[in-house]
């Protein structure tokens, strides 16, 4: 869990340097389990309860393809959650960061799910 709080937070980092504001439930909830160990208890239910208060207040999500992504019950919830709002949902690449053109590619992903995340309706 911790190599996935890191990689999200540089993400994070990266992305809110260029003006993509974002909200990780994965650094945020790992400084939270930090700072008040008896979170870890938390179950799966009640992680999903405090990061659906802050769904309904982002534009869509951005899911950070690194290992067991897709296999996560919470990407899924999320996913499912964005998918019924009809709000965009992007992909990044485990290690865009590590170069320059994906990450200008991400970028326009991100700007082009959200020009046309209700292009449907």
């Amino acid at each position: 869990m911790h190599i996935r709080y890191v990689m999200v937070s540089k993400a994070a980092a990266i992305l809110t340097e260029q003006d993509v504001m974002i909200f990780p439930p994965i650094t945020i909830g790992h400084q939270m389990v930090e700072r008040n160990p008896s979170l870890v208890d938390w179950q799966q239910e009640q992680w999903r309860a405090w990061s659906a208060t802050f769904m309904p207040k982002c534009d869509g999500i951005l899911i950070h393809m690194q290992d067991g992504w897709a296999d996560s019950t919470g990407v899924g919830d999320e996913m499912l959650y964005f998918q019924q709002q009809k709000k965009p949902i992007a992909y990044l690449g485990a290690d865009f960061w590590s170069d320059p053109v994906e990450l200008n590619r991400t970028l326009l992903r991100i700007e082009y799910a959200k020009d046309h995340s209700h292009d449907d309706e």
